[in-house]
């Protein structure tokens, strides 16, 4: 940007030149290469820098500096030309003139400054000329304007904008919004292509192709400068990057696929090495979570980046691959055995034991985070009385605080000393034993020899590290301790017989059910287009609850999961819950209740509360939870004091509340941020009462419609064999019924038309054949509509007859 700002103030400006100290941008050499380039364009054979040499034989040495300044300026922006070429084809310029670049060129031909800054792509080079011709025409129109009017357009990024829209053929060249972002990047972006400029606006936007389509340039920069704006808020932060994860997958999934393929296990080891031998670059540090290796913690999105390029690719713009957290980035590092954490989560958990720990105010252990590094976290300040020694420990496998080994912190609050131990069972003993150093100190020695007493419990656990309590403890070296304690333990736990389910799930490969799902996989199969599935999949995740609502037979619950699994990024049965609502179902089934188990009652919890606690244990992560036929319940009766705790706002510990059945006003509970409630509702159930309005408020709600006007579903009963006729024919009655059921208003209505999934399967080997249509019309179709118009016979055998017609 610095090299852009000092061509801005000598050369568009003044009349001046970056490497020379020459009047180069004036009128009269812009007029000698409008003359001998702009006029004289030669479409014969060539390179464009062998027909460049002939066009400018005759003009100055003047116009031949020019053109090698408008080169170097032409190609500060594309990062797809190297900057040993980039420098090449300056140097080559400049010396049509006659004389070689004055030394002082060399700090704006450096690597740095010629690196780029995106992707011009191949249209860029192949269209050079005409980006050229662009830049000549444009800096012309700009000289003819007063020294004042070119300060004030400069200095008005929007202003200069609308000028430059005079310029020929501005809308149409990629250099119009390199040149715009160069001069003002706060308020253009760094995108220079067309489709993507499009389809970040439509997807992050919200607006309708036609509506994008229409746009000029300059209001499509206005919308995008709103569509940053919009994210930044949302994100908290103004370092978000279209090109760099999370938004990338968001709106070029392919991108990220593309950036995975071939990285493995040693080129993520080997952007470790660079990190460590180099640092971690300024603005580049991890948001959310760190990638945990050897208990030093890097940033994920800078070691993707490295390992990316040490794969033989481009990587990532480093000093932007720490924007957010992206799904995908993180689930490859995992799969390739790396251990993802959350950032904070240990410090804090320490930090708020030791606060607790010291005061004794409170036995409660609700809120504490229930999992870190796949392994279950029990929290302990005794039962009823308070501990004499509180601790925080971490269990995997088969092993608990009364038989096993484990990693764990004692708080030993007489001898006013923390221990962070490998911890042994007092009451039976272990079946796994830590492979520790002879010389390891026991917890018993080490408080004998820091402070002459016995320690009351745990005195045969061995010690990792020990502080005295009144001194100034860094809670960073703790954590760290704890995590070299884990990383001794983690492969103790695989060894045993019952691994842990969640260590398990975290270092599977992408095979099966956690293989990467794309958008592209969950519009297989779907009659509906790539905008529209993706608004709905983006309105779940930012509103948090969303009801998919629409005739029978739309395909409601296909399309659901498809919706689940395009948000979680993957099919995993894990991050994707389904409950089927009807009328008996009861808040005790949902959240918790009292259920028989042979000899009395107990308190059990309900399917959403389970799946609430395994996201809550699993921050990272999203989840999403299906209720099927969700108005057959009795809403407000099922959700209870859900109705609060599932709007977008109030997730999270600070909304955590008792719940009815709740024995201490201490136990509370709350619905994770990470959990997505997808509820589906049919519009022809007669039988159903109107949503609650108080829940109807708290769900956005999105129509599926018929697909029988899709080209999609026309394709999907050709693949099934359906002749040209019998296509025409099912899709001509279906649209013809359907439009009968939506004018009958009094009745039915538009929620009470047939839906497409009726004609999707039971074809059999035969495929679409009219044997089958007319079989499906007989036993489907045609008793929907005798339930219809159960009171209009007339009707149901005009139909009948239509329908079965030969």
């Amino acid at each position: 940007m610095e090299a852009a700002a000092i061509w801005r103030d000598k050369c568009l400006i003044q009349d001046g030149s970056v490497f020379s100290d020459t009047a180069l941008w004036t009128i009269s050499a812009l007029e000698d290469l409008e003359k001998f380039f702009v006029q004289n364009l030669d479409e014969g054979s060539g390179t464009f820098i062998q027909k460049l040499e002939a066009q400018l034989t005759k003009t100055s040495p003047a116009a031949k500096q020019l053109a090698a300044e408008m080169l170097w300026l032409l190609l500060l922006s594309p990062s797809n030309t190297n900057p040993p070429r980039k420098r090449e084809i300056v140097q080559t310029i400049w010396r049509w003139s006659g004389e070689e670049l004055p030394s002082k060129a060399e700090p704006l031909l450096a690597d740095k400054v010629l690196r780029g800054i995106g992707s011009g792509g191949p249209g860029f080079n192949t269209h050079r000329w005409r980006e050229l011709v662009f830049c000549i025409n444009a800096v012309s129109l700009f000289k003819q304007l007063p020294l004042e009017e070119r300060k004030r357009l400069t200095a008005d990024s929007w202003q200069f904008a609308k000028w430059l829209e005079t310029a020929p053929d501005s809308g149409a060249r990629q250099f119009r919004h390199m040149l715009l972002f160069l001069m003002f990047p706060d308020d253009f972006e760094r995108m220079w292509g067309r489709a993507d400029r499009r389809e970040v606006a439509s997807v992050f936007g919200g607006l309708t192709r036609q509506t994008i389509n229409s746009m000029s340039p300059l209001e499509l920069d206005k919308t995008l400068r709103k569509v940053r704006r919009d994210l930044e808020e949302k994100h908290k932060r103004t370092d978000l990057d279209f090109y760099v994860p999370p938004l990338l997958s968001l709106w070029r999934q392919q991108e990220v696929q593309a950036l995975t393929e071939g990285i493995t296990a040693e080129h993520v080891r080997a952007a470790i090495e660079d990190i460590d031998s180099q640092g971690v670059p300024e603005g580049a540090a991890s948001s959310d979570h760190d990638l945990l290796f050897l208990t030093k913690r890097y940033p994920p999105q800078l070691v993707f980046s490295l390992a990316a390029k040490h794969a033989g690719g481009d990587g990532l713009d480093q000093t932007n691959a720490a924007v957010g957290d992206d799904p995908a980035t993180l689930r490859l590092l995992r799969s390739l055995g790396f251990e993802i954490v959350p950032k904070l989560l240990l410090q804090e958990l320490l930090q708020r034991f030791l606060q607790q720990a010291a005061s004794m105010d409170s036995l409660a252990v609700a809120g504490y985070p229930t999992e870190y590094r796949g392994l279950k976290i029990k929290v302990s300040f005794g039962k009823g009385v308070q501990a004499r020694v509180p601790w925080v420990g971490l269990f995997g496998g088969d092993n608990t605080p009364t038989k096993g080994i484990y990693p764990v912190l004692l708080y030993y609050r007489e001898a006013k000393v923390l221990v962070i131990a490998y911890g042994v069972s007092e009451t039976q003993s272990a079946m796994t034993t830590w492979p520790l150093e002879s010389t390891t100190e026991t917890v018993e020695h080490c408080l004998r020899r820091m402070t002459g007493r016995y320690p009351e419990r745990y005195g045969e656990s061995f010690v990792c590290r020990a502080f005295p309590l009144d001194a100034n403890i860094s809670i960073d070296l703790v954590a760290t301790s704890m995590d070299e304690v884990i990383d001794r333990y983690k492969p103790l736990v695989q060894q045993q017989s019952s691994p842990n389910l969640v260590a398990t799930e975290r270092m599977a490969n992408f095979k099966g059910e956690d293989e990467l799902y794309t958008l592209d996989d969950a519009l297989e199969g779907l009659f509906v287009d790539r905008t529209t599935f993706q608004r709905i999949v983006q309105r779940l995740q930012h509103k948090k609850n969303l009801i998919l609502q629409g005739p029978p037979g739309v395909g409601k619950t296909f399309f659901a999961r498809r919706v689940a699994y395009a948000l979680v990024g993957s099919k995993s049965k894990t991050h994707v819950g389904m409950v089927q609502f009807h009328q008996s179902y009861s808040y005790e089934d949902f959240v918790q209740g009292f259920r028989p188990n042979g000899t009395g009652f107990q308190l059990k919890n309900g399917l959403f509360y389970e799946f609430c606690r395994k996201a809550e244990a699993d921050p990272e992560e999203d989840y999403v939870f299906i209720v099927d036929e969700i108005n057959r319940g009795n809403l407000s009766k099922v959700f209870g004091e859900l109705m609060m705790l599932i709007e977008a706002d109030k997730r999270g510990e600070e909304y955590a509340i008792p719940l009815a059945y709740s024995a201490n006003p201490q136990d509370t509970f709350h619905v994770p941020p990470n959990v997505h409630i997808l509820g589906l509702m049919n519009t022809a159930d007669r039988s159903l009462a109107m949503v609650d309005y108080a829940l109807r408020r708290r769900f956005s709600f999105m129509d599926l419609e018929p697909g029988f006007a899709s080209s999609l579903f026309a394709d999907f009963l050709r693949e099934h064999k359906a002749s040209e006729s019998l296509v025409h024919r099912l899709i001509e009655d279906m649209k013809s019924l359907n439009a009968e059921i939506e004018m009958d208003r009094a009745n039915l209505g538009p929620g009470f038309r047939i839906g497409h999934s009726y004609f999707c399967q039971g074809m059999g080997t035969s495929g679409v054949t009219i044997d089958w249509y007319r079989q499906v019309i007989d036993t489907e179709i045609l008793p929907l509509l005798r339930e219809y118009w159960f009171d209009a016979p007339e009707k149901w055998d005009e139909w009948a007859r239509r329908l079965l017609r030969d």
